[in-house]
């Protein structure tokens, strides 16, 4: 089933120790605590490419490592490119779309490169700050109907476009001679509305 992932500060003496990596029970809401990040100051998840990411900025300067994955057995974050650190000012929420690609946002929104962290600025967001961003999926293809036949014969119906346990709403004729007359005013005799 799903897992619901969480990052929590863990305050200490002086300021705060590494953030922890947490599930969330999906009934009952209660955390379960894998292990420490390692990281001071992660920002956002996201699942993809099988992966756990999130964005690091650090311990209160706004500039930490950037992009890391976490492992989701241990809590430990690793440092997906050394050499590519990030902003607190880049980055702030991270999602996948359907084709696999990483966006983030705070003030822009961003794609960011799974395999070293860079970022790639696509436009300014015009409003404050945006903590969180997702996809909800595509809308679904339209709804079809296609008839053949006549009525009081042989006809055929091929609905397309349905969710295979959506419910789907048709015309038929139970034969001849009822003379049911729908309100479009196109008669066929013995249509039913189901």
């Amino acid at each position: 089933g799903d897992v619901l992932y969480a990052v929590q500060n863990t305050d200490s003496p002086g300021c705060c120790g590494p953030d922890d990596l947490y599930t969330l029970d999906l009934i009952t809401g209660l955390p379960t605590r894998i292990g420490p990040t390692g990281y001071w100051g992660v920002q956002a998840l996201a699942y993809g490419e099988g992966k756990l990411f999130a964005w690091e900025v650090g311990t209160g300067s706004g500039h930490g490592v950037g992009l890391i994955t976490i492992d989701p057995l241990t809590g430990q974050g690793t440092d997906v490119d050394p050499a590519v650190d990030g902003s607190a000012w880049q980055v702030s929420g991270l999602c996948f779309d359907s084709q696999g690609v990483l966006y983030g946002a705070l003030h822009k929104l961003y794609t960011v490169y799974t395999t070293t962290g860079t970022t790639n600025r696509i436009g300014f967001l015009g409003y404050g700050f945006v903590q969180g961003i997702e996809f909800i999926g595509t809308a679904p293809p339209p709804l079809s109907l296609t008839v053949s036949g006549s009525c009081g014969g042989v006809m055929s119906a091929t609905v397309s476009g349905a969710s295979p346990d959506g419910a789907v709403a048709f015309l038929w004729c139970s034969g001849p001679g009822s003379g049911f007359v729908l309100r479009s005013g196109i008669p066929c005799a013995g249509t039913v509305l189901a």
